[in-house]
């Protein structure tokens, strides 16, 4: 009977590592968070420059360093309450786009609570040169990218860079870009719906004349498999998929953009998009394809001037100061360490003295191998520099001894940032851990009673699960058959509604197993 009871707490972990759901463990060796290249949650550039792709010579793949910027070209600066934008196209240039995704996010967020403000401002890079934009293209989306623009959304905010001299570059691909950020949320929505928006809101609601010469004769995709279409589809890449999305939305949008937010809402509830369609505008996939037929008609700008002009500040980018935006951004794509670390150097080389490059050199250092000292001096010297950055460069050192399997030293380093900010989850969790590795569960369950609140609960969850299920095992298989099920019930309510009904289960199966062996 106890062998019994042990082989059933070996097969407790599995399923419930299986019944997570949401908040699961991200990637990434420091407290930076890295999105993986294509495949690993990358999302796809947003408006394709048909110039690129039908006239330009076809361009192998960048390989090996990148480039740095001309040090010919001058970059300037502009913060505006929703994006820091780091520009080489000009005082005139820099202003307007400023002043157009300003006025675009504002229309958005309050035409429907399907757009909403990300909590970090975005970065938009704006290159005036394609043949400097192109290896950051490359790089970061690993492959040849003949796009106009490239969006990189990662745990911080989200990053763009767009090439300007593409068609759309200046203005139609920083909107389209922007509007995939506003509608950015975890239960993605249908591809249509999305690329049709973004395509839509483009060009502030007016006619796009490259989708209408596409749209001539019958619709080369069938509306409802076009409906059905996701992101690793081929289909969704083809111009024709684009063209139609957009003009699906533009014509439902322009009938009536209430109904059109309310069949999203349908769509969200499990309906059917042709029966949401019906539902709201009485027009089958048929009716909608006919009326797609006038979606050429002149429209109206949604984006003209009104209200008081928004005041953008510019100011010069050092040349360093542009090296350590640009090491930030490929510090926050796996496998791009080298080619990071590199501007990292240069920014510094340079001239750079700002405490945040240290900081955010140290942090891209402990996701390499072996070079644990090396981030610490660079955590040490960011402290140096700026005292305002001690708080999470303390925590930053805590790891680097952690790194080195010092973890009583990482310990009093992670508990002093801990004391500070509790909110900075990539330090507290490796604290949790280590509470849990040291036996001290009351801190442990203190400062899981936090983390159970916040999107990384379920890492924390799994952190437990990893310290008590081997031990209620061992207990169970030396006989101790109670205490191994008290070990479950302990850990249950701190599970989601299946992973608890499982331990309690398998709780009250070893203790009728227990009593059975008494009698």
């Amino acid at each position: 009977m106890k062998r019994i009871a042990a082989a059933v707490l070996l097969l407790t972990a599995a399923p419930l590592l299986a019944q997570r759901s949401g908040g699961g463990r991200i990637g990434g060796a420091g407290p930076i968070t890295r999105v993986a290249p294509p495949g690993g949650g990358f999302r796809v550039p947003g408006f394709l420059d048909p110039g690129v792709e039908e006239r330009r010579p076809v361009i192998p793949m960048h390989i090996g360093p990148i480039p740095f910027p001309p040090v010919n070209i001058e970059w300037l600066r502009a913060d505006t309450p929703h994006f820091v934008i780091i520009s080489a196209v000009g005082e005139h240039g820099t202003r307007s786009l400023a002043h157009d995704l300003e006025k675009l996010t504002t229309l958005l967020t309050n035409t429907s609570d399907y757009f909403h403000a990300p909590a970090e401002r975005t970065r938009v890079f704006l290159f005036a040169q394609r043949r400097n934009v192109q290896p950051y293209f490359d790089t970061i989306r690993g492959g040849r990218v003949d796009a106009s623009g490239i969006t990189l959304r990662h745990p911080k905010g989200t990053t763009v860079l767009i090439d300007t001299t593409a068609r759309g570059g200046g203005s139609l691909t920083p909107r389209h870009e922007v509007v995939h950020d506003l509608l950015f949320r975890e239960k993605a929505l249908p591809l249509w719906v999305e690329e049709g928006l973004a395509e839509y809101y483009s060009n502030a609601g007016m006619s796009i004349r490259e989708h209408i010469t596409r749209l001539r004769g019958r619709l080369h995709i069938p509306l409802k498999q076009m409906f059905a279409i996701g992101a690793s589809d081929s289909t969704a890449w083809t111009f024709d998929y684009y063209a139609q999305s957009w003009a699906a939305v533009a014509t439902l949008m322009r009938r009536d953009a209430i109904s059109f937010f309310a069949m999203l809402r349908d769509i969200d509830h499990g309906i059917d998009t042709t029966d949401a369609l019906r539902a709201r505008y009485n027009m089958s996939p048929r009716d909608l394809e006919i009326a797609i037929r006038r979606v050429g008609s002149p429209a109206a700008s949604l984006l003209m001037h009104n209200g008081t002009p928004l005041e953008v500040t510019l100011k010069p980018v050092p040349r360093a100061d542009l090296l350590y935006e640009l090491g930030e951004l490929l510090s926050r794509v796996q496998g791009r360490e080298a080619e990071a670390e590199r501007h990292f150097r240069a920014a510094l080389e340079a001239g750079a003295t700002s405490g945040a490059i240290h900081l955010a050199y140290a942090e891209l250092l402990l996701a390499v191998r072996d070079r644990e000292v090396d981030a610490r001096v660079e955590a040490q010297t960011a402290i140096d520099h700026d005292r305002t950055l001690e708080t999470r460069a303390t925590g930053v050192i805590g790891l680097t001894y952690l790194a080195a399997n010092d973890a009583t030293t990482a310990r009093s380093y992670l508990e002093k940032t801990y004391e500070i900010a509790p909110e900075q989850l990539e330090f507290s969790l490796p604290l949790f851990s280590i509470y849990l590795e040291d036996g001290d569960r009351t801190r442990a369950d203190q400062l899981f009673a936090r983390l159970a609140a916040t999107p990384r609960a379920n890492e924390a969850r799994q952190r437990l699960l990893d310290a008590d299920i081997p031990r209620a095992d061992a207990l169970a298989r030396a006989g101790k058959l109670v205490e191994a099920a008290k070990i479950l019930r302990e850990l249950a309510p701190k599970m989601p509604e299946k992973a608890r009904e499982n331990l309690e289960g398998q709780a009250v199966r070893l203790e009728s197993m227990a009593g059975g062996g008494r009698d």
